[in-house]
């Protein structure tokens, strides 16, 4: 029955491990921000230089989506530069006006700095608490008691 019980106690701590933790984390510590950006270009020219208006969440480039106006466009995210919040969009029409949707990952917890704190903390507490699953089970298995 101690094998069993320990079993138990290690198999919970696997199936923990394997539950989306950092990522509800991330979705608690972001929003989603969608710009709606007006884009001209010129003659021979296919990028333009944009400016959001909130930074994107620890600078993830990655994060950004782009959704064009214009039917011929394929807009690319070019460059990001986390000082000003500018991005170069590239595979946008030459000689053509656009407006350009851009969303993006924003930190959502303004003004939480506690709860920000705790939130930062919240994946070495989930760690501990695996790590602890599994060694009560190997404590039950071998003391003998259930």
């Amino acid at each position: 029955m101690k094998i069993f019980s320990s079993f138990l106690v290690v198999l919970t701590a696997v199936l923990l491990f394997f539950l989306p933790f950092s990522e509800a984390v991330y979705d608690f510590r972001t929003d989603v921000k969608t710009d709606s950006l007006y884009s001209a270009t010129d003659p021979g020219e296919a990028t333009d230089n944009l400016t959001l208006t909130h930074e994107i969440y620890d600078d993830d480039s990655s994060t950004l989506s782009l959704l064009s106006s214009n039917s011929a466009d394929i807009p690319v995210l070019s460059a990001y530069s986390p000082d000003s919040h500018s991005i170069l969009v590239s595979g946008l029409s030459e000689n053509s006006t656009r407006t350009l949707a851009v969303s993006y990952d924003i930190y959502a917890l303004t003004g939480w700095s506690g709860i920000d704190t705790f939130v930062s903390r919240l994946g070495l507490f989930w760690i501990l608490i695996i790590f602890s699953f599994v060694v009560c089970g190997f404590v039950v298995l071998f003391r003998g008691r259930a």
